[in-house]
C-alpha cells in the first residue's frame, strides 16, 4: 500500500526507529533503511540495536550468538549498501546464494549508524572501532562519562579522533498538564520504569 507523504524540509534529519539486528534478516533491513534513505533525500541516520536475551530467545535464536550476529549482520548491511550486487554471501550465521541491493542509500558510503546501548563494555568497544556514534540508554551521568572515555581510548587506538558526533545520551525528563506535588510525578514515574522494566 502506498502512502502519500507531505515533503521534508531541507534541514530536517529522519530518524530511523532501531530495528534489533541480530533478529532481522539483513538482507531486507538494508534494502529497508537504503529505501527510506532515498525517500528522506540522503537524511536517514540508521539505528542498530543489539537486543537483549529475551529478544534472542523470542525469536528463536541462542542468546550466546547475539554479539557475534550482530556483527555479522552489520557487515552483510554495510555490503549490502557499499557492494553492487549480486553476490553470494556465506558466513556463519547468514547464507545468502545472491544478494542483490537493487536500492541503493543516497549517502555515501553509507547512512550514519547510531548505536544505543546500556553499557556493555564489548558493545562501546565495537562501536569506536567501527566509528558509530554510541549512545547510553539511562545511566547515569558518572557511568555514561566512563564509557565515553573507554570509547574515546579504543578510538584513539583505531586512529581516528572522535568528537561530539559520536555520543549521546538519553536524557529522561517529566512532563505534567500542571505543576503539582514532584515527588507524586516522580512516584508514578518510578513505577512506570519498574513495569518498563528500566
Amino acid at each position: 500500500m502506498a502512502h502519500a507523504r507531505p515533503p521534508l524540509s531541507a534541514r530536517t534529519t529522519v530518524l530511523e526507529p532501531a530495528q534489533s539486528v541480530p533478529q532481522t534478516p539483513a538482507s531486507r533491513m538494508a534494502k529497508e533503511i537504503a529505501m527510506l534513505d532515498c525517500f528522506s533525500g540522503g537524511r536517514i541516520i540508521s539505528g542498530f540495536v543489539r537486543g537483549t536475551a529475551v529478544e534472542s530467545l523470542h525469536g528463536g535464536l541462542d542468546p550466546s550468538e547475539n554479539f557475534e550476529r550482530f556483527q555479522e549482520a552489520h557487515d552483510l548491511i554495510i555490503k549490502c549498501w557499499t557492494t553492487p550486487g549480486p553476490f553470494r554471501y556465506e558466513g556463519k550465521y547468514y547464507h545468502y546464494r545472491a544478494v542483490n541491493p537493487w536500492v541503493l542509500p543516497v549517502q555515501k558510503p553509507h547512512p550514519d549508524i547510531w548505536f544505543p546501548g546500556t553499557g556493555s563494555p564489548e558493545s562501546v568497544v565495537w562501536a569506536a572501532q567501527h566509528q558509530h556514534l554510541y549512545m547510553n540508554l539511562g545511566a547515569l551521568v558518572d557511568v555514561t562519562e566512563h564509557w565515553k572515555g573507554v570509547y574515546i581510548d579504543t578510538a584513539t587506538q583505531a586512529g581516528f579522533a572522535p568528537g561530539p558526533e559520536h555520543f549521546g545520551y538519553l536524557l529522561r525528563a517529566e512532563i505534567a498538564q500542571t505543576v503539582s506535588d514532584p515527588t507524586e510525578i516522580d512516584e508514578e514515574l518510578r513505577h512506570l520504569l519498574v513495569a518498563l522494566n528500566c
